[in-house]
């Protein structure tokens, strides 16, 4: 068994952003005994990874809201996260449900501003399919969605547009394209096969 001083696996000159990200799954891993942190001893590299992997993370999302001139909060890293992990176009309501099991306090006004702000920089961009609903997506690069009609899903569409790169067409100079199919998805289809 080995003996581990608290936050000797997380020195103090390392305990930023990715620290505060998710700490847990290091912390969880230990247990007290005699007033020391005693550390499974399979389970120490594991931390270590972890750890080193959510800061790179929240260093690049640091930096890109920094050279968009925003201030990069807590909130904003940790958005950025969800809408870079779960790629699903999710809804306010969708981030909302997932944060506040981290960020009790984090209100849905913070989330709004917040995706507000992330889509005034271009740092991720708005989706409106159903005229119903706003999702939003990580992804900036042209790319087309397919909404499935049954279980609501969004799927990226990875299809070539000629006038993605001309940028206008008969004279006219396009700024936006927006372009998305309905239909049932594949697993949609074989659950209705399999009935």
């Amino acid at each position: 068994m080995t003996i581990i001083q608290p936050l000797q696996l997380l020195p103090q000159r390392h305990v930023d952003w990715g620290a505060e990200l998710s700490p847990t799954p290091c912390v969880t891993d230990y247990y007290q005994k005699d007033r020391q942190c005693v550390k499974k001893p399979q389970q120490i590299q594991y931390c270590i990874v972890y750890y080193f992997v959510m800061s790179s993370k929240a260093n690049r999302y640091k930096e890109l809201l920094e050279a968009k001139g925003l201030k990069p909060t807590y909130q904003r890293l940790r958005i950025l996260e969800y809408l870079e992990k779960h790629r699903t176009h999710p809804t306010v309501e969708e981030i909302y449900e997932y944060l506040t099991r981290e960020i009790p306090t984090i209100s849905k006004t913070t989330i709004y501003n917040t995706l507000n702000a992330l889509l005034e920089k271009g740092i991720i961009n708005s989706i409106t399919i159903t005229g119903t609903e706003t999702r939003y997506d990580h992804n900036v690069s042209p790319h087309y969605h397919f909404l499935c009609k049954k279980c609501g899903k969004i799927i990226d569409v990875d299809i070539k547009c000629p006038y993605v790169e001309k940028k206008e067409f008969d004279g006219h100079k396009i700024e936006e394209i927006h372009c998305y199919f309905k239909g049932v998805c594949k697993e949609c289809l074989k659950k209705k096969g399999k009935k």
